[in-house]
């Protein structure tokens, strides 16, 4: 994965998280869909253009996320936002990008930065996936954990981007 395309992916995660985070607790019912849908859309297309010309060690895995994040968009488009559906359709996404980059981390090995970004973000969204998958959880609450997953892969993204790999 490219710096530029890790930089891509920070801002991507930060302003979507930022927005959700600031917007959301006034404004859920106009916020909630709408972000997460134009930021499963934009990530995927932008993981998708960006490896359409490359080919990289985990391009497959990245191709995969990027239909797994646009197949997620459009399966929220048809869902309400405070359903069950969004909740496992949320949840089921960061289960299997966490396990695409899971693939991705071992495949560059975890001694290689690439490698330990990929294991770190494949962690945050399976801890994110499961998350969802407890009972109970308010549609607030699970906004709140999305928000929260965004900005922490976000901040790991805008790291890897800045930090030289070996």
């Amino acid at each position: 994965m490219t710096r530029a395309l890790t930089a891509t992916w920070s801002a991507i995660n930060l302003v979507a998280g930022l927005l959700l985070t600031f917007l959301a607790p006034t404004f859920y019912s106009q916020v909630a869909r709408p972000v997460a849908v134009g930021y499963l859309f934009i990530l995927g297309a932008v993981i998708a253009i960006s490896q359409l010309r490359t080919s990289s060690l985990n391009r497959n895995q990245l191709l995969a996320v990027a239909t797994i994040s646009i197949v997620a968009a459009v399966s929220i488009l048809l869902t309400d936002t405070a359903s069950i559906d969004y909740q496992l359709l949320v949840s089921t996404w960061a289960l299997a990008q966490g396990s695409m980059l899971l693939i991705g981390s071992l495949k560059h090995g975890v001694k290689s930065s690439q490698g330990r970004d990929f294991f770190s973000v494949s962690m945050a969204s399976a801890i994110l996936g499961l998350v969802l998958l407890l009972p109970g959880a308010a549609p607030r609450n699970q906004l709140g954990y999305f928000s929260a997953y965004l900005l922490v892969t976000g901040v790991l993204y805008a790291i890897a981007s800045a930090t030289p790999s070996k």
